[in-house]
């Protein structure tokens, strides 16, 4: 009985001494050491942050009284604009607070592409932008809100690209979601992008409307005789906003080309812009003999108009053709065939192409056109005229070589090298000549142009003897070609084609005899005898 009774009174104790606290904390409480009063009834939050929780920005008194507070800011919901209650418990007191969450804050605007490339005519949209944006509240609205430029083309004439480029200059005001960029250049875009309560934050980005360069490069080298190749020559090369790029940049890949070993080889041309864009060609470079190549030449299987052409004898050959037809020769020869006006004489003949070299076109006519005139005007089948000069005449013959200078531009006394890619020179086949028959009787003829370029005179007929010994004026013994057409002013130094397409002479006159008269032509083997006589080397090619 004495434990039980001690114990008891140990629990007594400390539940008098638990009472007694309690009753000290109720008395404490309500003293007038423990009064706090009430400060913060409402308070502004910014979206995104967190509600005060310390009591002292809500109540004011003993600074360890006020902290004995509790501050419950569950119901609070700090990334949603609204008013929300806060709880403040002190003591046996309950205050209620309100908080005002609020959204003055931009959203935050970033891309992870500075800069972007598209091509002319393309349409941006806002969206297709990439943009990543930030915000507590809704998103209302992405939109341009200025476009300008530092670098533009548009392709059009001046006087409208003036007034479009100021526009871009001082910056094109817009509210729009997308926009067509119909012409090439480096736009600065201007993004506005604004949430539901019209805060607003910009982003410029920089766009690039552009296309990778234009390569003009030939499909098909054809080469017969060379070492190397200079394939700046051949090519051109353009951008959009960098306009014409410096071929010596053009890069090209010969590793698979071997120009000593006949075979198709492919090389690759690529070209790059100021802006990184790239473009690449394909072409094929087609190696074989000098003769082989004159051969396709020949034969029209290549073309020096379409196709670059190294190395052959003769680039300009007018070739022949395997079907005999008069009339497609006469008009296929047009590019070989000029006019000639001799000032001196007041008078007018014809002539024809029969070399073009590196420095000179040489042009073949009767001495009788042109007389004691050393220089004459010259007009070619797209009424191209140039001033020519006499560099040889043989009065016996009646044949006389005119040459006219080839440079790079070209003027009124002077070709110019691009020019050139439209003549042609008569073919010649000696091979053919040599073989022919004297009596042979082959269909010829030939064309004449005036000095506007259009065709005046045509006709047709026959070779009836290849060489004979006639008298010509106070000339005798000398060498002709008998043929059968008659004779019309002007038509002298035309070149006659058989119908293959292939030279077998040049038109003189005729002669009379007692009875009768015969239409006579300067042989193909004089023109060569005395072109060699001439220049020294064979213009002959097959």
């Amino acid at each position: 009985m004495t434990k039980l009774n001690h114990k008891s009174n140990i629990l007594l104790i400390v539940l008098g001494t638990i009472t007694l606290l309690c009753l000290m904390l109720v008395l404490f409480m309500k003293s007038p050491f423990f009064e706090v009063e009430f400060t913060t009834q409402e308070a502004h939050l910014e979206i995104g942050n967190k509600p005060e929780t310390t009591p002292a920005f809500y109540l004011e008194g003993n600074d360890l009284c006020v902290s004995l507070s509790h501050v419950d800011t569950s119901s609070v919901k700090h990334t949603k604009v609204g008013r929300y209650p806060i709880y403040i418990y002190h003591g046996f007191q309950k205050y209620t607070s309100y908080v005002n969450v609020t959204d003055t804050q931009a959203p935050v605007v970033s891309c992870d592409v500075k800069t972007k490339t598209i091509e002319p005519g393309d349409i941006i949209s806002v969206n297709s932008l990439g943009l990543k944006i930030k915000d507590y509240s809704d998103i209302e609205s992405v939109k341009f809100t200025k476009i300008s430029s530092t670098k533009f083309y548009t392709g059009l004439p001046e006087e409208q690209t003036v007034d479009m480029r100021e526009a871009y200059r001082k910056g094109i005001p817009m509210e729009a979601e997308e926009f067509q960029f119909a012409y090439g250049g480096i736009y600065n875009l201007t993004i506005s992008v604004s949430d539901t309560f019209h805060n607003t934050s910009e982003i410029n980005l920089t766009l690039k409307v552009e296309t990778p360069p234009v390569l003009e490069v030939p499909e098909d080298f054809y080469v017969g005789e060379t070492k190397d190749i200079d394939f700046t020559k051949y090519i051109n090369a353009w951008d959009l906003l960098t306009e014409n790029l410096d071929v010596e940049d053009v890069k090209v890949d010969t590793s698979k080309l071997n120009l000593s070993k006949t075979g198709t080889y492919p090389i690759t041309f690529s070209a790059t812009d100021d802006y990184g864009l790239t473009a690449t060609k394909t072409a094929n470079i087609h190696v074989s003999s000098q003769e082989a190549l004159q051969d396709l030449l020949n034969t029209h299987v290549v073309d020096l108009t379409t196709d670059v052409i190294i190395g052959a004898k003769n680039p300009y050959d007018s070739g022949y053709y395997n079907t005999e037809n008069m009339e497609f020769i006469q008009n296929i020869m047009l590019p070989c065939i000029v006019n000639i006006e001799n000032d001196a004489l007041d008078t007018f003949g014809s002539g024809f192409i029969i070399e073009i070299n590196d420095a000179f076109v040489t042009i073949a006519t009767n001495e009788h056109v042109i007389k004691s005139d050393l220089t004459v005007d010259v007009t070619f089948f797209d009424a191209a005229t140039c001033n020519g000069a006499v560099v040889a005449a043989d009065a016996k013959r009646d044949i006389a070589f005119i040459r006219i200078p080839i440079d790079e531009k070209g003027s009124n006394t002077s070709l110019s090298t691009e020019y050139l890619k439209k003549l042609r020179t008569a073919h010649i086949n000696k091979k053919y000549w040599d073989e022919l028959a004297n009596d042979c009787k082959i269909a010829i003829g030939y064309n004449c142009i005036n000095n506007e370029g259009k065709i005046w005179t045509t006709n047709s007929g026959y070779m009836l003897e290849k060489e004979a010994t006639r008298d010509w004026n106070q000339y005798k013994d000398v060498n002709e070609t008998i043929i059968s057409m008659a004779p019309v002013s002007g038509t002298s130094g035309s070149a006659l084609f058989d119908g293959y397409g292939r030279l077998v002479g040049m038109i003189r006159g005729y002669t009379e005899y007692d009875g009768y008269s015969e239409t006579v032509a300067v042989p193909l083997s004089e023109l060569l005898s005395y072109f060699e006589i001439v220049f020294k080397y064979k213009i002959h090619y097959q």
